[in-house]
């Protein structure tokens, strides 16, 4: 029942517009920003967010879980730095420091997603639910957001975050 509920809402669902795209780079960009702006100066340099969004409606702890579960993962790699969580209206996400090139930190995220979304009990989530974008110039965060409205590229479609 609950897979053709999700098959339903998939088909049913409206394709998101250019419009909602925009304010929500928007919105997107403003809690980037904010949580950068607390990180202390040594650790303001080459740094990544990861972001979902979500419907309005949708009760993000589970996206929360996910997101904690990725952070203490990344963190035991060694693979960011001084990780701060971000949680604003109809999104979650991380914002860390890089360790080196960004490759590890790649890989670490393929990792994560291959096991979350294949093997545990995270991988069903709303169908209107974005998937997972990897952003380290908020200047670029309309352009990271363009294609993957839920429509186009639900949680799960996809193992990589590119960085």
């Amino acid at each position: 029942m609950a897979d053709t509920a999700a098959l339903m809402l998939t088909v049913a669902s409206p394709k998101v517009s250019e419009v909602e795209v925009t304010l929500r780079a928007h919105q997107v960009r403003e809690a980037i920003e904010k949580v950068r702006g607390q990180a202390p100066d040594q650790y303001r340099n080459n740094r990544v967010s990861i972001v979902t969004l979500y419907p309005v409606g949708l009760d993000p702890e589970r996206l929360r879980q996910i997101r904690d579960a990725l952070a203490q993962v990344l963190v035991a790699r060694d693979t960011v730095r001084d990780l701060r969580p971000i949680d604003a209206p109809n999104l979650v996400g991380i914002d860390a420091e890089m360790v080196g090139a960004g490759a590890s930190l790649d890989q670490t995220l393929r990792e994560f997603a291959t096991r979350v979304f294949t093997s545990s009990p995270f991988r069903s989530f709303h169908p209107d639910a974005w998937r997972p974008v990897a952003i380290q110039d908020p200047r670029d965060t309309e352009r990271e957001l363009k294609g993957l409205t839920p429509t186009s590229a639900p949680i799960g479609s996809s193992t990589t975050l590119p960085i």
